[in-house]
């Protein structure tokens, strides 16, 4: 009734032991709770590393000192003071700072900008956390309730105390499309390992299914290749094929997907494999890229330059047919590869003189292309169809002026006057025959080609 500013315990305590004789025993406090609002944490009213009741025999790091004032409230367990004097925290940080002691880890994990980290000391990965933080039992819980949108393996390995750059990581792969390959999340002294920086990443089991998920339009070999071994995907040779940037017409129509050096002629330097189509072989990308091409043709080209098919095709300039070979004086068959990459080739000089230039007699023909020696434009019977005569004024046909038609003369297959429905001067209404006369409106060869 009179000490009514005092606490009663410390009243009572004061009263009895104010006469008593020394030593006079040192008052302990209630042990009760009372808020400490510049440190957002509960005390517990008693002498600060003293042993308590429910500490004991070990020291606690909770006791702030005793209360003598009634003016401060005191609470029962740090439950009721936390809800009653910080109710705008989080109850169980609360309890947990408190019971801890101030400025001590509660070794409880919270959430943080970029994961959750350990409110500890001491390790490499420790985080005071911030009073205002919610605090949970253990990573798994707090990556779980707080970073849910963050990959679970990530968050936790990177809540752990001790994580540093040299850590195991989660062991999963992640992309990186700057190099075209994927990288496994981990610190350990290995060429495929790189820590991920974030996990909000797309994670998977394997470089095989981080290349299918990921890298789709890489050549998928090639991104295992080099993910597996710390390489960027411009630097990895898959020996497979690609269509030349020539295109048609290149002295190399398909490359190999490897450095170039002398001893291989048919690498063509790396690929960036990132949308360019890969064949397992020359065969198949001829096959597929130039249709068009003789695949032998095609692949001696491909494979090394100065290979050749020994197939043969019609000059029509010189009206033999040639053979795919090197050009050597020794050997006058000879004419290299075709100008053109379409022109069709064949197993003979005899099937090449019989397809492209009927006109000639056979063995002219063959003699010719095979010994080097050129026949003459009268060997040609000419195409037997409609030109310009010199002076471009009217129209003749290219065929020999004079001399009798030869079987296969290519002006029996065109029939110039019959199948036009119109009668020329000079000649009769019927078919040009095998052994008559040329008509008069024959003005000489003046072509040799198709």
């Amino acid at each position: 009734n009179v000490f009514t500013s005092l606490q009663g315990d410390f009243c009572a305590y004061k009263s009895t032991t104010g006469s008593a004789p020394a030593p006079t025993p040192a008052y302990t406090g209630t042990y009760e709770w009372y808020v400490d609002g510049s440190n957002s944490i509960c005390k517990q009213d008693c002498v600060v590393g003293s042993v308590t009741p429910t500490s004991f025999p070990a020291t606690s790091a909770s006791c702030g000192g005793t209360i003598e004032a009634d003016s401060v409230s005191l609470y029962t367990s740090v439950a009721n003071c936390c809800s009653a004097q910080l109710a705008w925290l989080p109850s169980a940080g609360c309890e947990a700072r408190s019971i801890a002691g101030e400025n001590n880890p509660t070794d409880l994990f919270w959430a943080s900008s970029d994961g959750c980290r350990e409110d500890c000391t001491g390790g490499t990965n420790c985080e005071s956390a911030p009073s205002s933080a919610k605090l949970y039992s253990d990573a798994e819980e707090c990556c779980k309730k707080a970073n849910n949108w963050l990959d679970l393996k990530w968050c936790e390995t990177r809540a752990a105390r001790d994580f540093s750059s040299t850590s195991t990581g989660t062991g999963q792969w992640f992309v990186d499309y700057e190099d075209g390959v994927c990288h496994k999340d981990c610190g350990d002294n290995l060429p495929e390992c790189e820590l991920a920086t974030s996990g909000s990443l797309n994670f998977f089991s394997s470089a095989s299914d981080c290349c299918k998920g990921s890298l789709g339009s890489v050549d998928q070999d090639a991104c295992v290749q080099g993910s597996t071994q710390g390489l960027t995907i411009s630097t990895v040779p898959t020996n497979k094929w690609y269509v030349a940037s020539g295109g048609s017409g290149s002295d190399q129509p398909c490359k190999e997907d490897c450095e170039t050096s002398g001893s291989a002629p048919s690498c063509g330097g790396i690929v960036a494999k990132n949308g360019i189509r890969l064949y397992d072989s020359a065969s198949d990308c001829c096959k597929q890229a130039y249709s068009w091409v003789d695949s032998d043709l095609c692949e001696k080209q491909s494979e090394n330059a100065d290979q050749h098919t020994l197939k043969w095709y019609v000059d029509y300039g010189a009206n033999v047919c040639k053979k795919d070979c090197a050009v050597v004086s020794t050997s006058p068959e000879c004419g290299g590869y075709p100008e053109e990459q379409s022109t069709k080739m064949f197993t003979s000089a005899s099937a090449c003189c019989a397809a492209k230039l009927s006109w000639i007699p056979k063995e002219t023909c063959e003699t010719a292309s095979t010994t080097g020696v050129d026949p003459t434009d009268s060997d040609s019977p000419g195409t037997g169809a409609w030109r310009k005569n010199d002076s471009w004024s009217y129209c003749v046909l290219d065929c020999k002026e004079s001399g009798t038609i030869a079987a296969g003369d290519n002006i029996l297959d065109v029939q110039p006057f019959v199948s036009s429905g119109v009668k020329y001067y000079g000649t009769a209404a019927a078919d040009l025959a095998s052994g008559g006369d040329y008509p008069p409106q024959c003005d000489g060869v003046t072509s040799d080609s198709s």
